[in-house]
């Protein structure tokens, strides 16, 4: 059979999968069609798991960059549509590259990362699987507030079906204006999976919504913490000992749930997890490049186009790291110079998107915001300089040469942040600590290095007993002293994986509040509805107010009432919302404190007095009934 026939009739299957699925309402089906499609068709490592991981990255960045046409097309993100489309590529890449679908054989060592990925996945996962009803859940997500501004943009981009920048002049009362133009890679591609999962665009329920976006958070961060495992193995070679393999991954596991990367899930910052994610494929692509030299460049084309679609701030990182690794591989590359030029082309769209989204959005980053937080950068110090020691030690194998170019690449960034900062007259801030991420991933990944150092001193100390026992004992001196005078924490303490895993880090009272008032008081499409306590530090009443109207789908009409509210002074800040009450808006009034105050505050200003509607927080506790009171 010619293959022009072999084409079409596969082409034609692909848009009949696309539209029969999602007619029968299955059309979650596809997400593992596609997914397998792409892996079988690519060339990249040696096992299965190379090969799924590889699969899922490609196809993830291509959907990032094909969604500015997703964008401006008529069908937005309708599921039939955008899967045809993926369908035809994917089918195209395959009769173009000759290529048959082949997938290796799985192997144990592929169960190794995966298995360490889901211990850890799981233990950050506990207080969900706690939960016994939707407010459980809530509480839980609250741990970061981030999370409701995600809800809020996914919900957007769906009931949009485009990323939000490319149509900054779109009103709606679901998204908080300041995010139209953040970064929206993963957004725009959990958008498409509910839309696959529900097989419709039409948004569904609320609560529905919020535990969808739990779970693909959840996903989210078992994939970077699998690469990270994955990762570290693959950097360290294909040639390790059953032994030294283990070790390996097992140790990049340890290290992974021991670090700062934990605090992502615990924050709910999916886009930096997926940035990282990518980020710490884009590594290891270019220590363990592809023996294919065409799926080198389409992998490395699509790492960078997940890195600027996912996080401005790592895209110059992943553009050295990946322009490294094409001059490393140059001999290669001149082999094709239309695939080299064509992915220069594709990865560029991954800072044109960013471009756009600042140029439309007028975004102007202040990288010296925010505080450090708990890391202790004297840790990354130290573990850098033992990675460091390493590379240089086995700088004559060349994976360890290529290493360097993301570990430099990733110190250079974190000190020119620090720099930068300093100079500016600021402490290291909230970026900093972003790029101090990028740093232990960088490492981690080069955990094996450590075996550079150690292999030539275990080897001369096994036949030197007096001399093995003062190394040690030596090591344990130096430790102490370290816990001592740095305050380093030991390895066996996780206080990140052990406060999520134990339920420390949610708001589980704010959660009851929220479902509480959002079942007596339903969203009302002319008035949003925020929560007042007269709490002077505002652990009351900011969380209830953000996650309710991500709930009721209305933090585009409620933010006003809701942020950059004046601190220390339940007076000021109920003046300062019933200032702004231009048009009606419904507060919920905690308790008796916040219902002088905003007496106070309508007194003041009677002229906003209409606009106001009061809701008695113990009448919706006890009753169930959302009750108007006088103020």
């Amino acid at each position: 059979m010619p293959r022009w026939v072999k084409a079409c009739g596969l082409l034609l299957l692909a848009w009949a999968l696309g539209f029969g699925l999602v007619a029968l309402h299955v059309g979650w089906l596809l997400i593992p069609i596609v997914w397998l499609s792409v892996a079988a068709l690519l060339r990249v490592g040696e096992s299965l798991l190379d090969r799924l991981i590889a699969g899922a990255l490609v196809i993830t960045g291509f959907v990032m960059a094909a969604g500015l046409a997703f964008s401006v097309w008529p069908w937005g993100l309708d599921p039939a549509p955008v899967a045809g489309v993926t369908l035809t590529a994917v089918v195209l890449a395959g009769v173009l590259s000759g290529r048959r679908p082949r997938l290796p054989r799985p192997q144990w060592r592929d169960a190794v990362p995966v298995g360490a990925s889901l211990v850890i996945t799981t233990l950050v996962a506990l207080p969900y699987l706690r939960a016994t009803d939707f407010a459980g859940v809530l509480g839980a997500t609250m741990s970061g507030e981030d999370s409701s501004r995600h809800t809020s943009l996914v919900d957007q981009i769906r009931d949009v079906g485009a990323y939000t920048f490319i149509h900054p002049r779109t009103t709606s009362d679901i998204l908080n204006p300041g995010m139209s133009d953040y970064p929206q890679g993963w957004h725009l591609v959990a958008a498409i999976i509910e839309n696959l999962l529900t097989s419709t665009t039409r948004l569904g329920s609320g609560e529905n919504g919020i535990v969808l976006l739990v779970v693909l958070m959840l996903a989210t961060f078992f994939a970077l913490m699998l690469v990270v495992a994955w990762g570290a193995g693959r950097v360290a070679g294909p040639r390790r000992s059953p032994g030294a393999y283990l070790l390996i991954v097992l140790g990049a596991g340890w290290l992974a749930a021991w670090s700062e990367l934990v605090r992502t899930i615990v924050y709910t910052y999916p886009a930096e997890m997926a940035c990282l994610a990518f980020l710490g494929a884009l590594v290891v692509a270019v220590v363990r490049p592809a023996v294919k030299v065409r799926d080198q460049i389409v992998l490395i084309a699509a790492l960078t186009i997940g890195v600027g679609s996912t996080y401005y701030l790592f895209l110059p990182i992943a553009v050295v790291i990946a322009v490294g690794g094409v001059i490393m591989d140059r001999r290669r590359m001149r082999r094709v110079p239309f695939s080299v030029v064509a992915g220069v082309l594709v990865a560029g769209l991954s800072a044109a998107q960013a471009a756009a989204a600042v140029v439309l959005g007028k975004r102007d980053e202040q990288i010296a915001l925010g505080a450090l937080g708990d890391i202790r950068p004297i840790e990354i110090a130290l573990f850098a300089l033992l990675i460091i020691a390493g590379v240089v030690l086995g700088r004559r194998q060349p994976a360890w040469r290529r290493y360097a170019v993301p570990l430099v690449t990733a110190l250079a960034a974190a000190v020119g942040i620090l720099l930068l900062q300093v100079l500016s007259g600021s402490d290291p801030g909230y970026y900093f600590g972003k790029m101090l991420h990028v740093v232990v991933l960088v490492l981690i990944l080069g955990a094996a290095a450590v075996g550079e150092v150690a292999g030539p001193a275990l080897r001369r100390l096994s036949s030197r007993p007096r001399v093995r026992g003062t190394a040690a004992v030596g090591v344990l001196a130096v430790f102490a002293v370290g816990q001592v005078v740095f305050g380093i924490p030991s390895l066996t303490d996780f206080p990140w994986l052990t406060s999520q895993a134990a339920g420390k880090t949610g708001l589980p009272s704010q959660a009851r509040t929220i479902v509480a008032v959002q079942r007596a008081c339903p969203a009302d499409p002319d008035r949003p509805t925020v929560v007042f306590f007269s709490d002077p530090e505002q652990r009351y009443g900011y969380s209830e107010s953000i996650f309710l109207a991500a709930l009721q789908r209305q933090a585009g009409r409620g933010y006003r009432e809701a942020y950059s509210l004046p601190w220390g002074s339940a007076e000021k800040r109920a003046d300062a919302i019933v200032r702004r009450a231009t048009k009606p808006v419904r507060i919920v009034v905690g308790d008796e404190g916040a219902r002088a105050a905003l007496a106070t505050a309508l007194r003041a200003n009677p002229e906003r007095a209409a606009n106001v509607e009061l809701v008695d927080l113990a009448a919706i506790t006890t009753s169930g009934q959302c009750q108007t009171v006088s103020p």
